[in-house]
């Protein structure tokens, strides 16, 4: 029934578009005409979705995907603002500094005195530039972390050697704009000492990251006073791997079940029919979109993928 609807809702969503775009560019169409070739792009775009289960069920999967960033939007801009602040304030300092020193070098009496104030607004400048700089460099990471995730997962297809600690640290400073993780949840990170280098794509394992933690962060919410676990190891012959946890509600098991009967068929099939809504409580469908965005990424990825109602375990070879 739920996927029904859905379907219903893109085709005529998208049968919109595609006749608001088509009479943009053919102005000519009009009364009659018009109507009639609008109705024939809503049947041709319907026919697509209606016949096309594995369509449907890989448009859903991207749109909630791309929601993250959007339910985060609010967390993100918090995150941002605190660094902004942090660069205007000593911006401000500057400015007081200049004023400072310069009305105090006019009234020096000699020389030397004039060349210590100048050294010792030199030495405060100094440390202001280095204190925004660090500011600017948090900033410019934090605007790559969220700009990544709007890249298209066909946009860079090469794989290159990425550092694993930091590639998990990325993923949580994104999380952390969720403010109930943030400010909220016991987090015990745990990172080796040496550095892991995996040779991946990055687009598939972040999304497979990400849908994973979206749907701990869930069950997280649903129990007060629960704690969340990450650590990352170096894998048996090379590559890694990385286990998550929470304490939080426990995944139903038919929503685990289905999650590796997706992945499976997903394996075996890329254009298989991937997402099964029907019969499930109205608690999971966001959890089962989550599960298996991450279980069909870690497909794409390359990856092995072990999912428990409290547990996650994901992992790649050298």
């Amino acid at each position: 029934m739920a996927l029904t609807v859905i379907k219903a809702l893109m085709a005529q969503a998208g049968a919109l578009c595609l006749l608001g775009l088509d009479m943009r560019s053919r102005i000519t169409l009009h009364g009659r005409d018009a109507a009639l070739h609008g109705r024939c792009n809503m049947k041709v775009l319907g026919d697509r979705f209606m016949n096309s289960e594995s369509m449907l069920h890989k448009f859903v999967l991207e749109c909630f995907q791309y929601s993250l960033t959007g339910r985060l939007g609010h967390g993100l801009v918090h995150n941002l603002n605190g660094p902004l602040q942090i660069l205007s304030m000593q911006m401000e300092m500057m400015k007081m500094d200049i004023m400072k020193y310069g009305s105090q070098s006019v009234r020096a009496d000699s020389s030397d005195s004039g060349t210590a104030l100048c050294a010792e607004f030199m030495d405060k400048a100094g440390e202001r530039v280095e204190q925004a700089t660090e500011v600017i460099a948090r900033l410019e990471t934090m605007i790559q972390i969220i700009g990544y995730r709007g890249q298209d997962d066909q946009a860079e297809k090469h794989a290159r050697p990425v550092d694993m600690a930091e590639f998990l640290h990325e993923l949580l400073e994104f999380w952390n704009a969720d403010l109930y993780f943030k400010h909220r949840v016991d987090k015990n990170i745990f990172m080796p000492d040496g550095a892991i280098f995996v040779n991946m794509e990055e687009a598939p394992v972040l999304s497979m990251m990400d849908g994973l933690m979206a749907a701990f962060l869930g069950c997280i919410k649903a129990k007060q006073g629960s704690s969340f676990a990450m650590r990352l190891e170096p894998g048996e012959s090379g590559g890694c791997r990385i286990e998550l946890e929470h304490t939080g509600q426990a995944i139903p098991q038919e929503v685990c079940a289905r999650v590796s009967a997706s992945k499976e068929a997903y394996r075996k099939d890329r254009e298989a029919a991937i997402l099964d809504c029907s019969d499930i409580s109205r608690e999971a469908p966001d959890l089962l979109v989550a599960l298996t965005l991450s279980a069909v990424r870690s497909v794409d990825a390359g990856w092995e993928y072990e999912l428990a109602p409290n547990h996650a375990v994901v992992s790649v070879s050298g």
